[in-house]
């Protein structure tokens, strides 16, 4: 599956990623945050899950924004 991984801002990014081996393939590495996107399988996803470095992971998918919810947002609606 694909996945953002956030790592933790003074987590050692290229151990986690070394922890992760084989089961996490990296497609990109950001620079704006402390992230990298990419592949991984089941095992992975568990394994990522008790790595202290990482601080959260999410599905990479894609996303609309819909102007309903976005006018709000920014007060727009007024």
């Amino acid at each position: 599956m694909n996945v953002i991984i956030w790592f933790n801002n003074n987590g050692n990014v290229k151990k986690a990623l070394a922890d992760l081996g084989a089961d996490f393939q990296v497609s990109k590495e950001y620079v704006n945050f402390n992230g990298a996107a990419g592949r991984i399988n089941l095992i992975g996803l568990n394994e990522a899950r008790k790595i202290s470095d990482i601080s959260y992971i999410v599905l990479d998918k894609e996303v609309q924004g819909h102007l309903a919810q976005s006018r709000v947002l920014i007060g727009a609606n007024t």
